[in-house]
């Protein structure tokens, strides 16, 4: 805002431009349409001349003032200036006395010019007779009481004037005209330079500045403008031919309109016609009215965001999808869910779809906004989501508690497999055949507890995020054989033989050595459980370009079809009756795949079917 106060005062002499120039445009505009009509009807029209002239004059002396500015003071141009000043107000106060005249004749008498003229001339007799009290006494006594005249008489031609004058659409252009021709009349008539005598040294055109921000000629410019646009608009109330022609086609025109709302009303949508320049909307149907609960007064020329949205501003993207303005930039359909309000305040939810109209030159005219109400839906999706938040969050406690009743039961289990491991090794005396094996059992028994509470923890960190991957770079193959060389007991005790089938120049990889250890070791155990004595494991690598293939075989019991995606579930056994012969509660591959997927990888299984074997495959990216 300061920034545009410091711009209109250092460019004055560009206010003082539009300022003439409007009010120079007023007048040839009027003499323009006042020759190229023969006879009028209405005897404004023989009126107009006078606001003509004072359009000309008085627009010519701003524009003498505008070179005066720039050029600076040259003293035949300023005794122009100052003669025009008086003179252009001179035909507007005729127009104004004759305007008032032609409504009233019972107000409008001689009297007033002749006070007026008086007074004139009484001013620059008592306070001096130089050019600028000519020039104040010119605009207090001919130029306001001459707006004044006109504006309150132009209100009054309008209220009294025939039925063809009324039915035209008008009124706003009189009403616009009548106030900025007022408005001027103060500013122009009243706001003048400052003199040593009152009122001038109390009102004038510096106390207006301090006290407003802005110089008075920035106001007289706009109201001149307003008057100018105006009285351009005005001039088709003379073309006869117009006249005719909107006679003739008011009855076609309604039936148009009728016939297009009829088909807005059958359609059972929310629509909405939008003028795109100011998004304020021109037609809706009855279904949205409805919808909303509101009166047709209360929607027609109101923003569309105001009344569907109930805020203060357009929605601005990205924040608000818009589909409006997303047709606007792209001249096609668009469509957005958005959330509309009705008169009291109730939320709805709906689909928005967006169409332009385009006229023959190709620009949109306006957007046809179609609202279909979605809330129901939206409402079992907002339920829906928040079970599955209230899921998530029940999730997320029974994890904490499995971790926490884990992390309780590690202590006394340390304690039982340690002293069942020194009972059996014979620590506090030499056990009977009874004794040891009833301490095999008890350590055996402490062992896989502690594995499966291991596998619990592991589970809980992971669905937590807790759980850290420590990249670093290892020989993947001497982790292969490590892992492989911690089961070997077991293979034996089961009868089976290993083969390990390990490319030479596999490598190092960036991995988590304790994970990756786990994986194999999980899988390898998977296979021993899972394989008759006498049967078969093993391990194979491949390198493909940027990942590593590492493969854990068996020629076991196998996996059915339906059954291999449950194996990597939690809980999860393929065996589930009370008879099963393998331990185990289901959790060992779905720490393996989870473990897998912290390092970016994917794993599957492969089973050609029952006693066909398995062969579980893991696939790690190489980082480098």
């Amino acid at each position: 805002m300061i920034i545009f106060q410091e711009f209109i005062k250092n460019n004055m002499d560009v206010v003082f431009f539009f300022y003439g120039f409007s009010f120079f445009f007023l007048g040839i505009v009027i003499l323009a349409q006042y020759r190229a009509t023969v006879k009028s009807q209405f005897k404004l029209f023989y009126l107009l001349p006078y606001l003509a002239w004072f359009g000309i004059l008085h627009g010519t002396n701003e524009l003498l003032d505008m070179f005066l500015l720039i050029k600076g003071d040259i003293f035949l141009l300023q005794v122009i200036a100052k003669i025009l000043l008086p003179l252009s107000y001179f035909f507007l106060f005729i127009f104004g006395y004759m305007l008032i005249k032609l409504t009233n004749n019972k107000v409008a008498g001689i009297w007033i010019p002749i006070m007026f003229a008086l007074l004139y001339i009484l001013l620059p007799i008592v306070h001096g007779s130089d050019l600028g009290t000519w020039s104040t006494s010119a605009r207090y006594f001919i130029g306001f009481p001459g707006a004044i005249m006109t504006s309150i008489g132009l209100l009054l031609y309008y209220s009294k004037k025939t039925v063809a004058l009324k039915s035209l659409p008008i009124r706003k252009y009189f009403i616009i005209l009548s106030i900025s021709i007022g408005i001027y009349g103060v500013l122009g008539g009243l706001i003048v330079s400052q003199s040593d005598f009152f009122p001038t040294s109390v009102v004038n055109t510096n106390t207006f500045l301090s006290l407003v921000g802005y110089p008075v000629q920035f106001f007289r410019m706009i109201c001149a403008m307003l008057a100018a646009m105006s009285i351009w608009r005005l001039m088709d109330i003379f073309k006869s031919e117009e006249l005719d022609y909107l006679r003739k086609t008011k009855a076609e025109l309604f039936e148009s309109q009728q016939f297009s709302q009829a088909i807005l009303d059958s359609v059972n949508e929310e629509i909405s016609v939008i003028d795109p320049t100011n998004f304020k909307i021109v037609a809706v149907n009855n279904t949205f009215l409805n919808t909303l609960g509101l009166r047709k007064e209360e929607v027609i020329g109101k923003p569309c965001y105001e009344v569907t949205h109930h805020r203060l501003t357009p929605c601005m993207p990205p924040l608000d999808l818009c589909p409006l303005k997303e047709t606007l930039e792209k001249g096609t359909h668009a469509k957005a869910q958005h959330i509309h309000f009705d008169k009291v305040g109730n939320r709805m939810f709906v689909e928005v779809t967006t169409s332009p109209v385009i006229d023959e030159s190709g620009k949109i005219t306006h957007v046809v906004h179609v609202a279909h109400d979605i809330t129901i839906r939206k409402n079992v999706e907002i339920e829906l989501m928040k079970a599955k938040e209230a899921a998530e969050m029940n999730n997320a406690a029974k994890t904490q508690f499995i971790a926490n009743i884990s992390h309780e039961l590690r202590t006394p289990l340390n304690s039982i497999i340690g002293f069942a491991e020194i009972l059996k090794d014979g620590g506090y005396g030499t056990l009977n055949e009874n004794q040891l094996s009833f301490a095999n059992d008890i350590w055996d028994s402490g062992k896989h507890l502690f594995a499966l509470i291991n596998e619990i923890l592991d589970l809980t960190k992971i669905e937590a995020g807790k759980m850290d991957v420590d990249l670093r770079d290892y020989d993947i193959a001497v982790i292969i054989k490590n892992s492989a060389s911690s089961i070997r007991k077991m293979i034996s005790d089961n009868a089976l033989s290993l083969s390990l089938d390990i490319q030479e120049d596999i490598g190092t990889i960036k991995c988590d050595n304790r994970m990756i250890t786990q994986i194999l070791i999980n899988l390898l155990s998977n296979a021993v459980k899972f394989t008759p004595p006498g049967g078969s494991i093993g391990i194979e690598t491949e390198i493909d370009q940027d990942r590593l293939s590492v493969t854990v075989w068996d020629n076991g019991i196998g996996i059915e079809e339906n059954d291999k995606e449950r194996v990597f579930k939690e809980f999860e056994q393929i065996d589930n009756s009370s008879k099963r012969k393998n331990e185990g509660v289901g959790l060992g591959l779905a720490v393996t795949k989870r473990l897998v997927e912290l390092h970016g990888g994917k794993i599957w299984v492969e089973s050609e079917g029952k006693d066909k074997g398995c062969r579980f495959t893991f696939i790690l990216p190489i980082k480098a």
